[in-house]
């Protein structure tokens, strides 16, 4: 015999309840009952239940099953009716219900399903115009409240929770901006991560950064600061601009090309994904649709094929660059920029002869 009735499983208890929520044994449910059990109520407090129910409890929380208690004897059990004469639609009965046996709407005559009907009496209470008739349910007289089927318990119990959910949850309407704040500050850390990333610092204050908080020291080489002549809205222009400030000839500027070239493809070829797509793109030298075009002003030869190479390499390799791999980057190009520059100082390029607002080279 179980002694210490605590440890009693709840849905044991549960199971051996008939679930039909009429609260005849004192407490607002079956389940408020099965707690009161493993805190040692009595086990005759369930008309419902009969005598099967009774002697159920017993064995499982290893108790005496005492003879029934005056005020809650199994009795033959009652039915309900709503008399159509009668009802007014106020509607008052359906929710007090436990098991949804009435049904109806305000404003409108309501009914009791008899198959559903508990016999709780719960319902009889609210009605303002006593339209609710009690008769004797026709069961046999050996068993006047015959034990539920598990099917019908279950269903029972289901309905039971689903309103007793309804009446604890109010109904309220979702905010369209309830994550707003959420949102925002996904989209600001992931701006972050970008800029990070990208090695950009800005030339003013962020605004968007919370007080206190500050960016990382700036790196004279960083990515996106303007020491590439590629990236943002930079064009053919920008990267013959590059070549103009340094004075870097045709050949050298071809080095230089090659140099980002070279960079493109290897990392291109490492990563498996740019591999299966964009490694098509590297098969003829140079890259890009503007390669093989010989443009009037023929200075922009290798600006123009840079402009292509160029943002293909901001748009595409930058951003899967780590912050240890975009310094190292800047340090390798500045280094690549000084030799390139003291083959300038060796061989300067021919200065090209000034014809006025414009000048072809």
């Amino acid at each position: 015999m179980i002694r210490d009735t605590t440890e009693v499983p709840l849905g044991a208890i549960m199971a051996l309840l008939p679930q039909t929520q009429c609260r005849l044994c004192g407490f607002d449910g079956c389940r408020p009952y099965a707690q009161a059990l493993r805190a040692g109520a009595g086990v005759n407090r369930c008309p419902p239940g009969g005598e099967f129910t009774r002697q159920a409890l017993a064995t499982l929380l290893g108790r005496e099953a005492r003879d029934w208690e005056d005020d809650r004897r199994p009795t033959a059990r009652p039915q309900v009716a709503i008399d159509p004469k009668g009802c007014i639609g106020c509607a008052r009965c359906l929710p007090v219900c436990p098991v949804d046996a009435i049904v109806g709407a305000p404003g409108l005559l309501h009914a009791v399903v008899a198959s559903e009907c508990t016999g709780c009496l719960l319902c009889l209470t609210p009605c303002p115009v006593d339209c609710i008739a009690v008769f004797v349910h026709a069961d046999p007289p050996s068993d006047p409240w015959p034990d539920r089927s598990r099917a019908e318990a279950r269903q029972a119990r289901l309905r039971a929770y689903r309103k007793a959910r309804r009446a604890r949850t109010p109904r309220r309407r979702e905010s369209v901006h309830a994550d707003s704040d959420r949102k925002r500050r996904e989209i600001r850390e992931a701006l972050e991560h970008a800029r990070r990333v990208r090695g950009w610092q800005g030339t003013t204050p962020d605004r968007r950064i919370p007080p206190g908080e500050s960016r990382q020291p700036r790196c004279e080489e960083s990515v996106m600061s303007g020491h590439y002549p590629f990236g943002g809205k930079a064009n053919r222009v920008t990267a013959f601009a590059f070549f103009e400030k340094n004075q870097l000839s045709l050949e050298l500027q071809e080095r230089y090309y090659r140099w980002w070239y070279d960079f493109a493809k290897a990392t291109v070829e490492n990563d498996p994904d740019l591999k299966a797509t964009r490694l098509v793109d590297f098969q003829h030298y140079p890259f890009g649709q503007h390669a093989e075009t010989n443009f009037h002003l023929h200075g922009y030869k290798w600006a123009t094929a840079l402009a292509d190479l160029g943002a293909f390499i901001a748009n595409v390799i930058f951003p899967k660059l780590s912050e240890d791999a975009s310094h190292k980057l800047a340090h390798d190009h500045d280094a690549m920029m000084k030799a390139l520059l003291a083959e300038r100082a060796k061989a300067p390029r021919e200065a090209a002869p000034d014809v006025g607002r414009y000048r072809h080279v």
